[in-house]
């Protein structure tokens, strides 16, 4: 195992010049905040430094696929238990949060891309009570990255979003689909 003795961390009261000098001068992403007992109590984000974005107005009408079936093995043992759709981010499923950073922007039909303990995510799901149109999609053995797409041929005939179930893009949605339409590309990533 490898650590550092010295971690960038803030401390609970710190001011918004301090995270944002500390993010610069590190050239890191987030830093974690510490109480008086040098417990990580919350992390601050570069979306916390940017403050609140704009939210659109015109809902994007695009349909949404998230791709939700592999093993995520690299978080094992967790993923032993819960399948990495369900893996919380705060107290909510990182597959929850995507799909409503998305709906927020106006995507109301998702599609979810489902294998590996999928009927736990199903279970989940039905218990959500989501402003949008969700269905399951079922691999019926490991298709691979992207693999999931290939069972929506037919079904999707314009553009839509793809999303992996294990990231959260802070990203103006609408401006991706601009941009994407205005070059007329058959393909647009959106990549860190």
């Amino acid at each position: 195992m490898i650590m550092t003795t010295d971690p960038v961390v803030l401390h609970v009261g710190f001011s918004p010049e301090e995270a944002r000098d500390t993010l610069v001068s590190r050239g890191i992403d987030s830093v974690p905040v510490l109480d008086a007992s040098e417990r990580v109590v919350a992390v601050y984000w570069w979306c916390d430094a940017l403050g609140p974005q704009p939210v659109r107005t015109a809902p994007l009408n695009v349909p949404l696929v998230v791709m939700a079936g592999g093993e995520g093995k690299r978080l094992s043992p967790y993923t032993r238990v819960l399948p990495k759709p369900l893996i919380p981010v705060g107290d909510v499923p990182i597959a929850e949060l995507i799909i409503a950073r998305f709906v927020e922007a106006g995507c109301s039909t998702v599609y979810l891309t489902v294998n590996y303990k999928a009927n736990l995510v199903r279970a989940y799901f039905s218990d959500v009570d989501g402003d949008y149109d969700l269905e399951f999609i079922q691999e019926d053995s490991p298709l691979g990255t992207a693999g999931s797409l290939s069972l929506l041929r037919g079904r999707l005939d314009s553009t839509f979003f793809v999303s992996n179930c294990d990231i959260l893009v802070d990203a103006d949605y609408g401006d991706v689909l601009s941009f994407h339409k205005k070059h007329g590309y058959r393909i647009t990533v959106v990549g860190s």
